[in-house]
């Protein structure tokens, strides 16, 4: 809902403050990330998801390549 309402920063604190994150939570992110220009921050949050165990679906990859596509990085 923060993420959807521009509020990437409330959304943050929300997903920082999640104890178990599952694949749903990181895409959902990562493509808010991506949504307001923030690839960066989509990135690092790919790679913290990766460092956490978590396995990339199709989701995770589309929402990355929006993420640069946004950003002007494509």
């Amino acid at each position: 809902m923060y993420v959807k309402c521009s509020n990437v920063v409330e959304a943050l604190d929300v997903f920082d403050s999640m104890q178990t994150k599952d694949i749903l939570a990181w895409n959902t992110m990562v493509i808010g990330m991506g949504m307001h220009g923030h690839a960066n921050d989509a990135q690092q949050l790919f790679k913290q998801m990766q460092l956490e165990g978590i396995v990339p679906n199709d989701v995770t990859f589309v929402a990355m390549f929006g993420a640069f596509r946004h950003a002007g990085m494509t």
